[in-house]
This record gives C-alpha cells, structure tokens and sequence, in this order.
C-alpha cells in the first residue's frame, strides 16, 4: 500500500499518516488481524525516523485500533467475536425463569417476536450528523431507497442504525459497519490541478472538511491552494468562482449553483443493504 507524506506542510508528518492508516483500517485495505509494515520497513520507505513511525503505532494502539505483538509486530485488532447463540438462549431462558415466566408464556413471546417483520428502516448516525447526512445521501443513491439519518447521541428507536467502521467503537448501541472509500479509490479519478491554482472542497460535513485538508496536506498540496467551504454557512459560496477544481459531497452539491462547475466525490464504497 501508498502512503503519501508531505514535509513542511502545517499538518504534522505523524498525523497525516496516522489518518491515511486509519482510513486503510476503515475502508478494509488493512483487514482485522492482518500485519502492518514494520517499523524499519515504514521508516525507510517513508523516509522517516523510525521513533515516528513508533509514536504512530503508539497511537494507534492506544485508540484500540492495532494491537503490538512483542517480536512480531503490529497489527490491526480483530472485532471481538459475538457471543454464541447458545449462551446467548442459555442466559435468556435463566432470565425469564428467574423473573417467574412459564415456559408456555416464553414459548408465545417467541413465536409473536419470530414473525417476518416489516422492512427495516436504515438510519446512517454519526457524532458528526452533517457526516451521517453525506453517508445517507449516498446510500440511498447505492441501495434506491430512503436512508434517514441522526446523531449517534439520539438515534432513533426501532431503526437499523448503520455507522462507518471507524465509528462503530464509540456507540452505545450495535450497527451495521459503512465502509469508506479508501484513499487509492478517491486518487483514482481525481486530477491533481494546475500548478498555481486553487483546489476547492466542499461538504456540509466538518469531519470531510478536516480529513480532506489533512490528505491534501499529505500529498503535498500547500494549505494557501485550498479552500473548504461549508455551503450551509454565511458566506458558505465566496472564492469558489475563482477555483480551478471543485470536490463536492453529495449533498454539498445540490446547494451549489447550476453555474458553477464541480465534480461529486463519494466518501463510501459500494455495498450491499443487510
């Protein structure tokens, strides 16, 4: 796998890999359990002091998502296994008979709660619910049905609540995982701009807004050849005539104007509804 560092820029060198690595985890280019570089491998080939390599292993330890194996290496820590059905029926049987339930009454709850039920209704939450609001928005597009959206702090009851991977950890509550697009998939289509000229990324959503300036940084792109812009704020529009490129969100470009020229780009990889 590419990395891409940029020396000089205003992000850190440790942070522009620490979010490329991250999204590798999130977008399934580094699968559970699978080794990551070395550290002398990821030094050399980076051309970095091996410390900073191991003060970014660090921290990605330290967030619970890779685990160090002495003498072996680093690697991205597996999702803990569910609970079998087994112990999962033992423990409710236990429960109902503590509560003095008959079994004839469990039995009924049973079959009433085994009925087909109606179709799920899929709600994307994040922390972030303009980012939840862009992972909505493409969803519906993949899957041609309405996919609502929320905060993670006050989802809604009765939903099938569905998160990006790299979210699912801070939850209270299960849902099913969003892969992001990784980062060689959005480099795949794009077009580096002329030298000199401005680069303009629009999105509702304040996460996109940071990870994009912090990849751009990686890939050597000055902050003063940037713009971020939000649509949804005062002056959400102003400098973007002047841009020779614009990347909007999916929703961020149903709020610019039919005049102004952009190129929709996608945060999710394409999957299947479960």
């Amino acid at each position: 796998m590419r990395f891409w560092i940029a020396r000089g820029a205003a992000t850190p060198m440790k942070e522009q890999l620490i979010s490329q690595l991250l999204l590798a985890i999130f977008s399934g280019r580094f699968a559970p359990g699978e080794r990551l570089p070395s550290l002398r491998q990821l030094a050399r080939r980076l051309q970095l002091h091996p410390n900073t390599i191991s003060a970014v292993y660090q921290e990605l330890a330290t967030r619970g998502w890779v685990e160090q194996r002495p003498g072996s290496g680093v690697y991205v820590r597996p999702q803990l296994p569910p609970p079998s059905l087994d112990s999962l029926v033992e423990r409710f049987l236990a429960e109902t008979a503590a509560a003095g339930y008959p079994s004839s009454a469990v039995l009924d709850a049973l079959h009433r709660a085994l009925q087909p039920p109606p179709p799920p209704t899929r709600v994307v939450v994040d922390p972030d619910p303009a980012l939840a609001e862009v992972i909505a928005a493409e969803l519906s597009a993949q899957w041609s049905e309405s996919v609502g959206f929320a905060s993670s702090d006050s989802p809604p009851p009765g939903c099938q609540l569905w998160a990006s991977a790299g979210r699912l950890p801070r939850l209270q509550q299960p849902a099913c995982p969003v892969r992001l697009i990784s980062l060689e998939e959005m480099l795949a289509h794009a077009q580096r701009p002329p030298s000199g000229s401005l680069l303009a990324v629009v999105s509702i959503s304040p996460t996109i807004l940071d990870w994009s300036a912090r990849i751009l940084a990686a890939l050597g792109i000055s902050p003063d050849a940037v713009v971020l812009r939000n649509p949804r704020q005062a002056n959400g529009l102003d400098g973007l005539a002047l841009c020779a490129s614009i990347g909007a969100d999916a929703v961020a470009a149903r709020l610019l104007p039919a005049t102004l020229p952009h190129h929709v780009f996608r945060v999710v990889a394409v999957q299947k509804p479960s």
